[in-house]
């Protein structure tokens, strides 16, 4: 059971970014630059779960460089998928904010830890 409690939200996580990125949204007008504010929301609470992954596993060594290294990486897959997706393309900036929510996520919870803040479920 602690092996779901571990692998189970990242791998979920990642499902659900990998479903949303499967779909065309050719009929939805999305005001610009809010795609860039949906992706670095996404990667951020993606980063919070494989970080609370390495935690709850106990890999607390260099755990934030993995994290943010994972994201980047899923981040970059995730564009590689979005290029073959009709109507969707690869965008390096979309990259960017992938990446930034790795980061956004690895520095909320060094805050959250210093200050004592239970973000930990």
């Amino acid at each position: 059971m602690k092996i779901v409690n571990i692998y189970l939200p990242p791998i979920s996580y990642a499902c659900l970014i990998f479903f949303l990125s499967s779909r065309s949204f050719d009929s939805v007008y999305v005001q610009p630059g809010m795609d860039k504010v949906a992706h670095l929301i996404l990667y951020t609470g993606f980063g919070y779960v494989v970080l609370r992954a390495f935690r709850k596993a106990g890999r607390r060594h260099m755990a934030g460089v993995w994290t943010v290294l994972i994201v980047m990486f899923y981040g970059m897959t995730d564009e590689l998928h979005q290029y073959l997706v009709p109507g969707r393309q690869f965008e390096m900036v979309d990259l960017l904010f992938d990446s930034l929510g790795g980061c956004l996520a690895l520095t909320f919870s060094l805050v959250a830890d210093r200050k004592g803040w239970p973000i930990w479920f």
